[in-house]
């Protein structure tokens, strides 16, 4: 069996965490096939979770995971009085739009220290044994690809979604002053870094055709196989009717910009229009770290509820989904979700890009608000499309974004190679 070294900055389970779906994906997949050692370095302000580490060893019998809490050590060195108002500040900022970008300012002395260790880490895993190739987990791991200096050691990046070209657009949907100057540094200082380390890669795995294209251009001889984001279906079963038959849902981390500017889009151009013809419509925003723009839209018909610990009983009250988005890369693992639970979703074109869905089929797909309001509304009003669509969708996730879908995929991919 072959040996892989998988590196990452999470540990990621449970799968219903964000972006750790698909790394805990693509584990799932490769683990049958190969001899996988994970390491996970720390490089948030989280703390790793030894439960989170504990179940996924459990659910992937044979992984060796190393966790190494990195953050901690750096805490434990420079002292909790010296670095708790310096945290402290890094959350404010996350509360303002227009500021975020600073907050990967501040993030820099921290990654830097790190820097030297994971490099150190890496070097020792593969002097001491021998792997047959080496995963690196997100774009911001791509350094770490100029390390590996065995040509016989297959070198592969995961990205999740197109870093530059995501500050891009953010830069773009900004007017003018300080958020635009800081969206602009933000987008050349990840187009360099994505210029310079992804084409040191043997092949790159993307989520989706767009996102595959855009490396390409950014480097013409780069080989990219698109790997979907996918869910677990045996876990994800069919829900209940909802409990509130007319409330929608949109969830997701409300510090990612893209999140926070679609339900803000969403709460001004298309609820209210959604609200004349369903006075009891209510809409709720679940995910953590809301900037404070989110947090005003907090209201009777608007809950705003933060973090949640587990997010399966606000999809069994709500009874659509709705994805508003403008922006951004990779594909929506929420819109597969919520496929996979039997809810259905009305989104952007931009929303549900990547993914392989029909209008009127799988999926409601509106770009103007008023189309958007009036499809909702439709969905709330109509029980036939409603469930026409729910089944629709709960086939397609099952045969094309499943993780039972996903591993003879990825095996085609790794043994055969790719474009």
């Amino acid at each position: 069996m072959k040996r892989l070294l998988f590196i990452s900055p999470h540990v990621p389970y449970p799968p219903t965490e964000g972006g750790t779906i698909r790394s805990y994906g693509l584990l799932r997949a490769l683990h049958r096939d190969w001899d996988v050692h994970y390491i996970a370095f720390q490089v948030s302000g989280q703390p790793l979770s030894k439960d989170h580490g504990d179940q996924l060893c459990t659910g992937l019998p044979g992984m060796t995971l190393e966790t190494l809490d990195e953050m901690a050590k750096i805490r434990e060195k420079l002292g909790v009085a010296f670095l708790r108002p310096l945290f402290w500040i890094r959350r404010k900022l996350k509360t303002f739009d227009n500021l975020r970008p600073l907050f990967w300012i501040m993030n820099l002395p921290f990654v830097l220290q790190m820097d030297r260790r994971v490099r150190q880490v890496i070097r020792n895993k593969l002097h001491s044994q021998h792997f047959d190739a080496v995963l690196l987990d997100y774009t911001k791991m791509a350094q770490y690809l100029s390390v590996i200096k065995d040509k016989r050691v297959k070198k592969i990046i995961n990205v999740h979604n197109a870093e530059s070209d995501n500050s891009r657009q953010l830069m773009l949907s900004h007017g003018k002053g300080l958020g635009k100057a800081i969206y602009w540094l933000q987008w050349k200082l990840f187009e360099i870094y994505e210029r310079h380390f992804i084409p040191k890669c043997d092949l790159l795995l993307a989520p989706s055709q767009a996102d595959a294209e855009f490396y390409h251009r950014l480097a013409a001889n780069i080989k990219t196989a698109v790997i979907p984001n996918a869910v677990d279906t045996e876990t994800l079963r069919t829900l209940s009717p909802p409990d509130e038959p007319f409330s929608l849902i949109y969830p997701g981390r409300m510090d990612y910009p893209p999140n926070g500017q679609a339900v803000c889009s969403f709460c001004k151009e298309i609820l209210p229009r959604t609200a004349q013809a369903i006075p009891s419509v209510r809409l709720y925003i679940v995910g953590k770290n809301p900037p404070l723009s989110v947090q005003r839209l907090n209201s009777d018909r608007v809950v705003v509820t933060g973090y949640v610990e587990d997010i399966l009983p606000f999809w069994q009250k709500t009874s659509v989904l709705v994805v508003p988005l403008k922006m951004g890369g990779g594909t929506r693992i929420k819109i597969l979700e919520a496929m996979a639970l039997g809810r259905p979703v009305v989104s952007t074109s931009k929303g549900c890009e990547g993914l392989d869905v029909v209008h009127g089929t799988h999926i409601l797909i509106a770009d103007d608000p008023e189309k958007f309001a009036n499809d909702v509304t439709r969905l709330l009003q109509d029980p036939s499309l409603y469930d026409g669509l729910t089944l629709a969708a709960r086939k397609l996730v099952e045969e094309r974004y499943s993780f039972a879908a996903l591993e003879p995929l990825l095996r085609e991919v790794l043994e055969n190679g790719a474009s």
